[in-house]
């Protein structure tokens, strides 16, 4: 089945989801975005490890998401690529995928949309979704609005970007 490659984008309060955070993934080169409600749980790991140089601190502790991080490293473990995932069953919510790499074998972790998008950003991975979620979920994005158009934004130092891009499409929607 067919990938799409995803770059990170804002996170914003929408309107359009019900006043909702919303974390947006864009098709990279493309023209459209899939956009994320998040849960109150991915909603705080976001905002803690995006936070914007400005608001932190030297004295904060690392979290969670930072251990793993740093374990991973430590011994020889790459996240090779991050897929972003539809739940089944009772959860239905977007969840991740990550694919690590031990230098002998691969192995397949599946976590929350949060965890695995904070992973995916301190380790620098690709981040995928298979063409068939793009299809299904995804919104079209005007490619000459330049300021709805972001490649790999750091949610927290871009919020006020987010809530444009959340504006535009809402009055985008409203026009057809």
């Amino acid at each position: 089945m067919e990938r799409v490659r995803l770059d990170m984008g804002a996170l914003s309060v929408s309107d359009f989801h019900g006043g909702n955070f919303v974390f947006f993934l864009y098709k990279r080169g493309g023209d459209s975005c899939l956009p994320i409600k998040l849960s109150r749980p991915d909603v705080n790991i976001i905002l803690t490890n995006f936070k914007s140089k400005e608001t932190s601190t030297s004295d904060e502790l690392p979290t969670a998401q930072m251990l793993y991080c740093t374990t991973l490293k430590t011994f020889g473990i790459e996240l090779l690529e991050l897929s972003v995932i539809k739940g089944i069953g009772h959860n239905k919510n977007f969840m991740t995928e990550l694919l690590l790499f031990d230098g002998k074998k691969e192995s397949r972790l599946v976590c929350s949309f949060g965890n695995g998008i904070v992973i995916a950003k301190f380790l620098n991975a690709p981040i995928y979704v298979f063409s068939d979620i793009m299809d299904k979920y995804a919104s079209k994005v005007n490619m000459s609005d330049k300021s709805a158009l972001h490649d790999g934004i750091v949610a927290g130092e871009e919020y006020a970007e987010g809530k444009k891009f959340a504006e535009s499409k809402k009055s985008a929607e409203g026009e057809k």
